[in-house]
């Protein structure tokens, strides 16, 4: 009777040892089945985000493979458009004629000289509020053909202005206009009968060389 229930006892252990290996094994293909769904999901993300970059990538290109009459008429439609607005709006002076890229106040004085469409004097007077007024007393330079919207005995408000104490603008200022209609690009005060800002220069100079 004891050996029988020896044995048992063995048989029990050995088959409860089987269902703990079973257990194991089914959560290890478990874990398996798990990585596996997951790299799947991963692999087909990937290939849906490819599938649609072609999809886009043919969708934009299609158009320019269809387009090219139609683009070669529109730029030929707008090039002459644009020369009829070139002949109706002729550049500017200081357009035809300023060199690329640097400003118009960084340009040496006769090259300052040449491209203003407008060069004027302007000195300040004192109005019944106070104000220092600068009121346009010579025209040294006008273009031909220049539109320009200011003439001696004009006020040029932009170099108009209120003293402070302590604070001096000259006697007054010189305005260089450039373009068509003509705008006002560089100012320089003078004081008496010379350019500060030119070293000094004497205006008398300064007009010989606008009439050059």
């Amino acid at each position: 009777m004891r050996d029988l229930t020896l044995v048992t006892f063995v048989h029990n252990m050995d088959w409860g040892a089987h269902w703990v290996s079973d257990i194991e094994e089914g959560k290890m293909k478990s874990e398996s089945e798990l990585i596996r769904a997951a790299v799947n999901r991963l692999v087909i993300a990937v290939w849906a985000a490819v599938v649609a970059l072609l999809i886009n990538a043919v969708v934009s290109i299609i158009p320019w493979m269809l387009a090219p009459p139609y683009i070669s008429q529109f730029n030929e439609s707008w090039s002459a458009q644009s020369d009829g607005f070139q002949e109706d709006f002729p550049m500017s002076v200081s357009a035809q004629h300023s060199e690329p890229g640097r400003p118009f106040y960084e340009l040496p004085l006769e090259e300052q000289i040449e491209q203003a469409s407008v060069i004027a004097v302007a000195e300040y007077k004192e109005g019944s509020d106070g104000r220092m007024r600068a009121i346009i007393t010579d025209i040294l330079k006008k273009e031909p053909g220049t539109v320009s919207y200011y003439d001696v005995g004009d006020e040029h408000p932009g170099s108009s202005y209120y003293p402070m104490e302590g604070r001096s603008h000259g006697d007054g200022v010189i305005l260089f206009f450039t373009g068509s209609p003509a705008r006002m690009s560089v100012s320089m005060t003078y004081r008496g009968e010379r350019i500060s800002s030119l070293g000094d220069m004497p205006l008398s100079l300064f007009r010989e060389k606008c009439g050059e």
